[in-house]
């Protein structure tokens, strides 16, 4: 089965990947160098041209991961509109650990920003990557000054990490993280 984190950028931002790695070793601690390599790889899913460190990610565009440890793990971003997104209902939705005023404010900057991201760890993973989809949600949150959303995929993130279904900050989401 497949598992998936939502979040979204708060600022207009260019993200670059190497924004994403930088966060990533930060919150893999220790356990980094183990885990990446020493030049790990993102890579356009399906054509598997490597994303240079200053390449802009783009919505629109999906990832998959080339790093020292097996890994199921991809990353998307997507266009509100062009996916029938609605922010409002979305935020509503998920957002139970956020006020009402909180929501209001969210939606808007997600509004402005118009894009998603979205990171899927597919059946078959290896016992490192549950481990590496959290740390990468919460790096891609910390990159775009964001927010991850759980929506309780399976109960995963709740079983694994203690993380109720809601929307949360990089911060607050790393805080779930085990510290290596």
């Amino acid at each position: 089965m497949s598992i998936e984190l939502w979040g979204f950028p708060t600022v207009e931002k260019p993200l670059s990947s190497k924004d994403i790695w930088e966060h990533l070793e930060t919150l893999l601690g220790a356990s980094a160098g183990r885990l990446l390599g020493e030049q790990p790889q993102l890579l356009h899913l399906g054509s598997h041209r490597v994303v240079q460190e200053d390449e802009m990610l783009t919505p629109d565009s999906y990832y998959s991961f080339h790093l020292a440890v097996p890994t199921t793990l991809s990353l998307g971003m997507s266009v509100n509109k062009k996916n029938s997104l609605d922010e409002q209902d979305f935020l509503e939705e998920y957002g139970r650990n956020l006020t009402p005023e909180k929501i209001q404010r969210l939606v808007e900057a997600w509004k402005a920003i118009g894009y998603t991201f979205s990171i899927i760890t597919g059946a078959g993973r290896s016992p490192d990557e549950p481990l590496l989809f959290v740390c990468l949600a919460a790096a891609l949150a910390f990159a775009c000054e964001g927010y991850v959303i759980n929506t309780g995929d399976y109960g995963y993130i709740q079983e694994k990490y203690g993380l109720e279904i809601g929307v949360y900050t990089a911060e607050e989401f790393s805080r779930a993280i085990p510290k290596s």
